[in-house]
Formats: structure tokens, sequence, C-alpha cells
């Protein structure tokens, strides 16, 4: 029930070929019409990250929550909702957060952005990641009684998703008035300042997904994909794009021979003709002429960020 949103989009760039590590954000993006650029951007000098983060920079996570702060605003929102919670007579849930395990996963899910390039990790692991995304908040959420569930969420069918008209309260319980949203809504309004919000990071996340698309698609990138699959036919694999290997593997079965083998071989096809900077370089111009587009309305989003982050922490010192 209170998966935090930022995961749904952390899982369609898993599915393009990886996702979601940096500050909550700098001062930073009025949105163009269609959140799109209309020409390939000017060519930038590319960069890395430090050797420990092996992933590229992506001019956008500046405007996102790190895992890091992820894991403040949600301990934070557990902590409100279980006060809340206390006040109805019911006990205080403790979900089992892992503030590393959130990290990592950020950092992996980036280091496999362009799919996988690590030979160390394809020897071991093939196409899955070392961290599966998600796994950090598995049992994080809270259960109980039905009634429980209708005081923590303000539905009675124990869904977050608002009902037609949006969130009031759904009534009262023991003489006290239960919040719009429940308890999980009133701990999501001390923060953000309404019962639906959650990270509200989604137009960083937006951009940098539609950016992602755009280089996919973008002529240079395809010229690339063009020499990655000739190489790869070489090898004796058929396959169009260096996303299409990851789609052969069965979710949670461990790697095959046959699937490390292919992992190798895609790794030295993309070390030949360095693909993974060039498409990364390309990525990241259209990330730029995003933030470049879309730079007063990723300003505010960033400052809505900055005090729902300044407010959870004192909740976590006991001052909120």
């Amino acid at each position: 029930m209170a998966s935090v949103t930022r995961r749904v989009a952390a899982a369609t760039l898993v599915v393009l070929g990886a996702v979601l590590v940096s500050g909550c954000a700098p001062a930073g993006p009025a949105p163009s019409s269609n959140g799109s650029p209309s020409a390939a951007p000017p060519r930038r000098t590319p960069t890395r990250l430090p050797s420990d983060l092996p992933s590229f920079t992506s001019p956008l996570v500046a405007y996102e929550l790190s895992g890091s702060n992820l894991y403040t605003m949600e301990e934070a929102q557990f902590q409100l909702a279980g006060d809340c919670m206390v006040r109805f007579g019911f006990p205080r849930s403790t979900p089992a957060l892992n503030r590393d395990e959130m990290i990592a996963e950020q950092q992996e899910s980036d280091a496999h952005l362009y799919g996988v390039d690590d030979l160390t990790e394809a020897r071991a692991n093939g196409y899955l990641p070392e961290v599966v995304p998600g796994s950090s908040q598995a049992s994080a959420m809270p259960s109980g009684s039905r009634t429980y569930e209708f005081v923590y969420t303000g539905n009675k069918d124990g869904s977050v998703v608002p009902p037609p008209g949006g969130w009031t309260s759904p009534g009262t319980l023991g003489g006290l008035t239960i919040p719009p949203g429940g308890c999980l809504g009133d701990a999501r309004s001390r923060l953000w300042g309404s019962p639906d919000a959650q990270v509200k990071d989604e137009l960083a996340q937006g951009l940098r997904i539609a950016a992602y698309e755009h280089a996919k698609a973008d002529p240079r990138v395809q010229r690339l994909f063009v020499r990655w699959s000739t190489c790869m036919a070489k090898q004796g694999y058929q396959y169009q794009t260096p996303v299409d290997p990851s789609f052969d593997r069965s979710p949670g079965s461990a790697a095959s021979s046959t699937e490390i083998r292919t992992a190798v071989a895609d790794i030295g096809c993309k070390d030949k003709i360095d693909l993974v900077p060039q498409w990364h370089q390309v990525d990241v111009d259209y990330q730029h002429d995003a933030i470049e587009k879309n730079q007063l309305a990723l300003t505010e989003e960033s400052n809505k960020i900055r005090a729902a982050l300044k407010k959870a922490t004192a909740v976590l010192h006991g001052k909120g």
C-alpha cells in the first residue's frame, strides 16, 4: 500500500535497460509542450562518477531524491503514520526499511542504464542485477486487520488510490476523526502538503525517461546499435539492440551458462565500438536540453523536495 511512486519510474527505466545517485537538488526546468527536445541537442564533454560509483553522471539525477534521502523521507512517513495509528489505539508497526539497500538499488540501476557493462559482474550474474530494485521495500508496509488498513489508508479496501472526488475523511473511530487518506495521508500531508503526495520528483524522472528514449532513437545511437548487432551476430547472437538480451532471461532465476556467455560477448562488442560512453553522451545531451527547457519547473519541484526533506529530518530528530 505504501510503495513509493519513484519505484514505478525506476521499474520503467529498468525495463528500458536499467534505472535510477546524487544530491536532493540544486537550484534548479516551465515545461515544454511535450517534454521532448525538437532537435538533437549539442554535444557536451562526457564525465563519469568517481570509480567507487560505477555509473555515468546524469544531470537530471541532481533534481531527484537520492537513495539516502528517500530513506529519510520514508522513515519519517512511517513514523508519522505510526504516531497517528497509536492515537487510534493501534500498536506501532516497525517497517523493515534498509537504507544501504535503497542506496544500492539506485547505484545498481544507474550502473545498468545502458545494459550490462561490468565484465566481473556479467561472469557471475549474467544480466541479473546484484540488487533487485524494490527489494529493500518488500516488507516495508505494515499490515493488520481490515479496520487497521481502513484507518491507515482511509479506504475500506485498504487501497491508497484516491477515491472519486479526492480525499476526504472517511469517518470516525472511537470518537476520533480519521484524516483524509487515513494515517498515511496524514503523514504525507505533514511532509508534502497533500494526502496523495509521496515523492515529488516526477518531473525530473519523467524527463530522464524521455531523454533516455530520445537518445535510444537518435541516429547516432542507432548507428552504434547496428555495429553492436553486427558484432554480436558474428558470435552467433541475434539481437537488434543492447537492451534486447536482458529480456531473454527468466525473472528470479539464476544466470545460466548461456546467459553468462551472451553477457560477456555483449560487453566485448560494446567495448569494441565504445558504445556505452557514446550512448551515454547522447543521453546527457538530451538531459541538458530538457533542463534548459524546464528549468523553472524543476527548480520549483526541487525546492519542494528540500522543504519536505527538512520536515522529515526534523521528525526523525523529534522536532517534527
